[in-house]
């Protein structure tokens, strides 16, 4: 792609992801409102919260896949179009289980839209910036659910808990419209021979589940059970801290800013872990830049049994974690990359992050046995370093490669 193309394409898949992550967060910030004016106790709303884990785990295992046959740009136009409407409807309904099935739509929209994002940008962008590129498209979630907490509070006084969900909804429509005449298609999909003789000469399509066959084939098999693996225990950390931090930092006499101050850290050291990731990936060997983003995270964890409680030696001990667990959340997608050729990359990538969703619900689940029995703040936090360790075994179990010479590779795979 030229300059131009490829600076627009970024600024496309990045806004794609600012519209998900705000849409994932906007719940958790309407749910009050909502329950006070349908009169229903906010722990009631424990299936609306858990809806998206659950769809955007079905999206990518059964929708995403459809992106290596039918081609990518049609399936991220169509996962824009639905989570629009699902966002949208969100504000119509007045009863929890209509509430929770919109939720389920929302991320099964956005299941089937980010692998394929991800594997339209992978097939577009340079190899020798591809990983770097990748990441800072996926922190845009991150930036959406920022900005979320910054835009919603101004809607709500004018358009109530509604608007926080109409306003999305019609950016999104609008949106929608500028991807239709602006959005590439995949290189893999436009090289495909359309002519009627072509046509008629391919065999019959087998059924896309057969991609996963393909993903345990001698030949993938040791690097897809890695990276589900690696996906899994790295979503089970991820969501044990950002659920569960808060909760024991003030059980453990932090006041309630200085707990909000330590995910901002965490938060922080995520991003930055996943710029500083990516740029080790593209320019160094990818299983070093993975590695060490594991060891600073289990350094961090040792620190917090070294030092003592205060609020910055602590700080700096999370931002440390978040380098791994959260640096790695936004760089498993580069990783993907690097393991699988375009034919197969969506469906690869839709399953590492459905496999991931196993992680993601076990971890808060997890997390309240801990808590349930007692557990401080260091103890759980220190009952994650086995996970660590699975983790860096996952890595170097993998056939990494850096992005230029995987692609090269992958070309012939």
């Amino acid at each position: 792609m030229s300059r131009t193309g490829l600076i627009l394409l970024a600024l496309l898949g990045a806004a794609i992801m600012i519209l998900d992550g705000y849409d994932l967060q906007v719940i958790a910030l309407v749910v009050p409102l909502i329950s006070r004016a349908w009169g229903i106790a906010p722990s009631s709303f424990g299936w609306v919260m858990t809806m998206p884990v659950f769809g955007l785990g079905a999206g990518a295992l059964l929708i995403a896949p459809l992106g290596d046959r039918f081609g990518r740009r049609k399936l991220i136009l169509l996962g824009v179009l639905l989570v629009s409407l699902a966002v949208g409807a969100s504000a119509l309904v007045h009863d929890l289980w209509a509430l929770s099935a919109l939720r389920f739509f929302t991320g099964l929209a956005l299941g089937m839209t980010l692998p394929n994002l991800t594997a339209l940008v992978a097939e577009l962008a340079p190899a020798k910036i591809r990983s770097g590129l990748l990441t800072v498209i996926s922190l845009g979630i991150s930036f959406g659910a920022l900005g979320s907490g910054l835009v919603v509070p101004r809607i709500l006084p004018v358009f109530g808990w509604q608007g926080a969900f109409l306003c999305s909804a019609a950016v999104g429509l609008v949106f929608l419209v500028l991807l239709f005449f602006l959005l590439p298609e995949a290189p893999s999909f436009l090289a495909r021979d359309t002519s009627a003789a072509a046509i008629a000469a391919r065999p019959p399509r087998e059924p896309f589940w057969k991609n996963y066959a393909t993903l345990l084939a001698p030949q993938y098999r040791q690097r897809t059970l890695a990276l589900w693996i690696l996906w899994m225990c790295n979503a089970f950390m991820l969501y044990i801290v950002s659920s569960w931090l808060p909760t024991l930092l003030t059980r453990s006499g932090w006041d309630v800013s200085g707990a909000s101050h330590s995910v901002a850290w965490f938060q922080g050291g995520g991003m930055a872990g996943g710029l500083v990731i990516a740029a080790l990936m593209d320019r160094w060997r990818p299983r070093g830049a993975l590695i060490g983003a594991y060891v600073a995270c289990a350094f961090g964890i040792l620190l917090l049994g070294w030092l003592g409680t205060s609020n910055l030696s602590w700080s700096i001990a999370f931002a440390l974690i978040g380098v791994g667990v959260g640096g790695m959340n936004v760089a498993l997608n580069a990783v993907c990359v690097m393991l699988y050729p375009a034919r197969i990359l969506s469906t690869g990538i839709g399953s590492g992050v459905a496999v991931g969703r196993l992680g993601a619900i076990g971890g808060p689940l997890v997390g309240a046995w801990l808590i349930g029995h007692g557990m401080s703040a260091r103890g759980v936090l220190m009952a994650l370093i086995p996970a660590v360790a699975i983790c860096i075994l996952c890595v170097a179990w993998m056939p990494l490669r850096r992005a230029a010479n995987a692609a090269a590779g992958q070309s012939n795979a």
